[in-house]
Protein backbone atom coordinates (compact mmCIF):
# COMPACT_ATOMS: atom_id res chain seq x y z
CA UNK A 1 0.00 0.00 0.00
CA UNK A 2 1.48 3.60 -0.60
CA UNK A 3 2.55 5.75 1.66
CA UNK A 4 -0.47 8.58 2.47
CA UNK A 5 2.73 10.94 3.46
CA UNK A 6 5.45 9.79 0.80
CA UNK A 7 7.59 12.69 -0.68
CA UNK A 8 6.69 13.91 -4.45
CA UNK A 9 9.62 15.23 -7.10
CA UNK A 10 8.89 18.28 -9.09
CA UNK A 11 6.53 17.14 -11.96
CA UNK A 12 5.29 14.34 -10.52
CA UNK A 13 1.31 14.21 -9.74
CA UNK A 14 0.01 15.33 -6.32
CA UNK A 15 -1.44 12.36 -4.56
CA UNK A 16 -5.16 13.22 -4.53
CA UNK A 17 -6.80 9.85 -2.11
CA UNK A 18 -9.41 10.26 0.77
CA UNK A 19 -6.51 8.39 2.64
CA UNK A 20 -3.99 11.38 2.14
CA UNK A 21 -6.54 13.70 3.23
CA UNK A 22 -7.53 11.86 6.30
CA UNK A 23 -4.22 11.61 7.25
CA UNK A 24 -3.12 15.36 6.77
CA UNK A 25 -6.46 16.33 8.59
CA UNK A 26 -5.97 14.01 11.58
CA UNK A 27 -2.27 15.75 11.68
CA UNK A 28 -3.73 18.96 11.97
CA UNK A 29 -6.42 18.58 14.24
CA UNK A 30 -4.00 17.14 16.62
CA UNK A 31 -1.62 20.07 16.15
CA UNK A 32 -4.53 22.08 16.82
CA UNK A 33 -5.14 20.36 20.16
CA UNK A 34 -2.21 19.85 21.46
CA UNK A 35 -0.37 22.75 20.16
CA UNK A 36 -2.91 25.75 20.38
CA UNK A 37 -4.47 25.33 23.54
CA UNK A 38 -7.33 23.02 22.76
CA UNK A 39 -8.48 20.05 25.14
CA UNK A 40 -8.17 16.86 23.90
CA UNK A 41 -11.20 15.82 23.81
CA UNK A 42 -12.60 19.35 22.24
CA UNK A 43 -14.77 18.42 18.58
CA UNK A 44 -12.93 18.81 16.13
CA UNK A 45 -15.04 21.84 14.28
CA UNK A 46 -15.09 23.67 17.19
CA UNK A 47 -12.63 26.98 16.44
CA UNK A 48 -10.01 27.90 18.38
CA UNK A 49 -9.22 31.83 19.37
CA UNK A 50 -5.42 31.85 17.49
CA UNK A 51 -5.13 35.35 19.08
CA UNK A 52 -4.78 34.00 21.96
CA UNK A 53 -1.39 32.10 23.84
CA UNK A 54 -1.26 30.42 26.49
CA UNK A 55 2.42 31.11 27.45
CA UNK A 56 5.34 33.02 26.54
CA UNK A 57 7.97 30.65 25.36
CA UNK A 58 11.81 30.75 25.10
CA UNK A 59 14.27 27.89 24.05
CA UNK A 60 17.00 26.68 26.54
CA UNK A 61 19.67 24.73 26.05
CA UNK A 62 20.83 21.83 28.78
CA UNK A 63 24.29 22.52 29.83
CA UNK A 64 25.98 19.13 29.85
CA UNK A 65 27.89 19.33 32.42
CA UNK A 66 31.62 20.92 33.00
CA UNK A 67 31.60 24.82 34.18
CA UNK A 68 28.82 26.38 35.52
CA UNK A 69 26.45 23.72 37.21
CA UNK A 70 25.66 21.73 34.19
CA UNK A 71 23.65 18.73 34.40
CA UNK A 72 23.21 16.00 31.85
CA UNK A 73 19.57 16.36 30.90
CA UNK A 74 16.60 18.04 31.80
CA UNK A 75 12.89 16.58 32.40
CA UNK A 76 9.98 18.95 31.51
CA UNK A 77 8.82 21.00 34.61
CA UNK A 78 12.05 21.72 35.45
CA UNK A 79 12.93 25.17 37.02
CA UNK A 80 15.48 27.08 35.56
CA UNK A 81 16.87 30.58 35.43
CA UNK A 82 18.92 31.92 32.52
CA UNK A 83 22.24 31.81 31.65
CA UNK A 84 24.51 33.41 28.55
CA UNK A 85 22.60 33.44 25.52
CA UNK A 86 23.66 30.94 23.32
CA UNK A 87 23.76 33.75 20.39
CA UNK A 88 24.69 37.08 21.41
CA UNK A 89 23.24 40.42 20.02
CA UNK A 90 26.19 41.45 18.29
CA UNK A 91 26.53 38.42 16.64
CA UNK A 92 23.33 38.05 14.95
CA UNK A 93 20.49 40.41 16.16
CA UNK A 94 17.36 39.71 13.84
CA UNK A 95 18.27 35.65 15.18
CA UNK A 96 18.34 36.60 19.00
CA UNK A 97 14.60 38.69 18.42
CA UNK A 98 13.11 35.71 16.49
CA UNK A 99 14.48 33.15 18.75
CA UNK A 100 16.38 33.90 22.10
CA UNK A 101 18.12 30.82 23.40
CA UNK A 102 19.74 30.91 26.97
CA UNK A 103 21.95 28.05 28.65
CA UNK A 104 19.57 26.81 31.56
CA UNK A 105 21.13 27.16 34.99
CA UNK A 106 19.99 26.10 38.00
CA UNK A 107 18.70 29.05 40.18
CA UNK A 108 21.07 31.06 42.53
CA UNK A 109 18.87 32.97 44.98
CA UNK A 110 14.98 32.96 45.48
CA UNK A 111 15.14 35.77 43.71
CA UNK A 112 15.94 34.35 40.53
CA UNK A 113 13.82 35.17 37.49
CA UNK A 114 13.07 31.49 35.94
CA UNK A 115 11.30 29.40 33.23
CA UNK A 116 10.03 26.16 33.77
CA UNK A 117 10.67 23.67 30.62
CA UNK A 118 7.73 21.81 28.65
CA UNK A 119 10.08 19.96 26.57
CA UNK A 120 12.65 16.38 27.93
CA UNK A 121 15.82 18.52 26.27
CA UNK A 122 19.13 15.47 26.43
CA UNK A 123 22.55 17.47 27.19
CA UNK A 124 23.65 19.99 24.70
CA UNK A 125 19.91 19.94 23.41
CA UNK A 126 17.55 22.29 22.90
CA UNK A 127 13.96 22.82 23.89
CA UNK A 128 10.98 24.79 24.99
CA UNK A 129 10.53 26.38 28.24
CA UNK A 130 7.83 28.63 30.07
CA UNK A 131 8.84 32.11 30.55
CA UNK A 132 5.68 34.25 30.62
CA UNK A 133 2.29 32.67 31.35
CA UNK A 134 0.95 29.73 32.88
CA UNK A 135 3.22 26.50 33.76
CA UNK A 136 2.98 22.78 35.63
CA UNK A 137 6.02 23.19 38.36
CA UNK A 138 5.84 20.75 41.55
CA UNK A 139 6.34 23.43 44.83
CA UNK A 140 7.22 21.82 48.56
CA UNK A 141 4.75 23.56 50.70
CA UNK A 142 6.03 24.10 54.39
CA UNK A 143 2.51 26.06 54.80
CA UNK A 144 -0.84 24.99 53.04
CA UNK A 145 -1.88 28.78 52.99
CA UNK A 146 1.19 30.13 50.99
CA UNK A 147 -0.12 31.17 47.55
CA UNK A 148 3.31 31.79 46.14
CA UNK A 149 6.18 29.52 44.83
CA UNK A 150 9.98 30.63 44.78
CA UNK A 151 13.11 29.20 43.23
CA UNK A 152 15.22 27.30 45.52
CA UNK A 153 18.86 28.23 45.19
CA UNK A 154 20.60 24.68 43.61
CA UNK A 155 17.33 22.91 43.36
CA UNK A 156 15.95 22.22 39.69
CA UNK A 157 13.26 19.97 40.57
CA UNK A 158 10.92 21.63 42.20
CA UNK A 159 9.83 25.30 43.86
CA UNK A 160 9.30 26.35 47.43
CA UNK A 161 6.52 27.87 48.64
CA UNK A 162 5.92 31.58 50.39
CA UNK A 163 3.48 34.36 51.16
CA UNK A 164 5.32 36.54 49.11
CA UNK A 165 7.99 37.19 46.37
CA UNK A 166 8.52 34.78 43.68
CA UNK A 167 5.21 33.62 41.17
CA UNK A 168 1.82 33.28 42.65
CA UNK A 169 0.36 29.72 42.40
CA UNK A 170 -2.82 29.69 40.50
CA UNK A 171 -4.13 25.61 41.71
CA UNK A 172 -2.13 23.49 43.60
CA UNK A 173 -3.62 19.75 44.14
CA UNK A 174 -3.24 18.52 47.27
CA UNK A 175 -2.12 14.98 47.82
CA UNK A 176 -0.36 14.58 50.73
CA UNK A 177 -1.41 12.56 53.50
CA UNK A 178 -4.66 13.20 55.47
CA UNK A 179 -4.79 15.92 53.67
CA UNK A 180 -2.14 18.10 55.85
CA UNK A 181 -1.51 20.41 52.95
CA UNK A 182 2.46 20.20 53.05
CA UNK A 183 4.85 18.82 51.42
CA UNK A 184 5.15 18.42 47.19
CA UNK A 185 2.19 19.18 45.33
CA UNK A 186 2.07 19.51 41.27
CA UNK A 187 0.94 23.13 41.04
CA UNK A 188 -0.22 25.24 37.96
CA UNK A 189 1.68 29.02 38.25
CA UNK A 190 1.91 32.07 36.79
CA UNK A 191 6.00 32.60 35.48
CA UNK A 192 6.88 35.82 34.28
CA UNK A 193 4.70 38.06 37.45
CA UNK A 194 6.39 41.46 37.27
CA UNK A 195 5.04 41.91 40.82
CA UNK A 196 6.72 39.37 42.80
CA UNK A 197 10.54 39.99 42.82
CA UNK A 198 12.04 40.67 45.67
CA UNK A 199 10.01 40.22 48.44
CA UNK A 200 7.68 42.78 49.90
CA UNK A 201 3.89 42.43 50.66
CA UNK A 202 3.05 39.87 48.20
CA UNK A 203 3.74 41.58 44.77
CA UNK A 204 1.20 43.86 42.88
CA UNK A 205 -0.49 41.58 40.70
CA UNK A 206 -4.29 40.24 41.58
CA UNK A 207 -5.59 37.21 40.39
CA UNK A 208 -8.98 37.26 38.98
CA UNK A 209 -10.29 33.60 38.75
CA UNK A 210 -12.27 33.25 34.82
CA UNK A 211 -14.99 30.72 35.10
CA UNK A 212 -16.01 30.79 31.58
CA UNK A 213 -14.48 31.87 28.34
CA UNK A 214 -15.96 31.92 24.56
CA UNK A 215 -15.84 29.60 23.14
CA UNK A 216 -17.59 26.87 25.48
CA UNK A 217 -17.43 23.25 24.80
CA UNK A 218 -20.57 21.87 24.88
CA UNK A 219 -22.17 25.53 25.94
CA UNK A 220 -23.32 28.68 25.49
CA UNK A 221 -20.70 31.62 25.74
CA UNK A 222 -22.07 33.16 28.81
CA UNK A 223 -19.36 36.20 29.94
CA UNK A 224 -16.57 35.19 32.54
CA UNK A 225 -17.54 36.37 36.33
CA UNK A 226 -14.50 36.26 38.61
CA UNK A 227 -13.46 35.44 41.58
CA UNK A 228 -11.61 37.41 42.67
CA UNK A 229 -8.11 36.42 44.68
CA UNK A 230 -6.09 38.38 46.76
CA UNK A 231 -3.12 40.48 45.48
CA UNK A 232 -0.84 37.81 44.56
Amino acid sequence: MNDPFRKVSPGDPLPNSARSHNHLLASAQMFRRTMLGGPANAPADVPLDYGISMASVVLIQAQGGGSGGGYPDLDPYTVLTYGPAVITPSADRPYLSRRATFIGMPPGTPDDVVCITLDPIPAGGIGRAVCSGRAVVQVDFTDPTHTRAVPIPGETGFMASASFGGIPILYSEDTSSGGSGTGLRWCVVLVGDPGGASGGSGGGLTITVVTNVCPVYGGSGSSGSGASGGSG
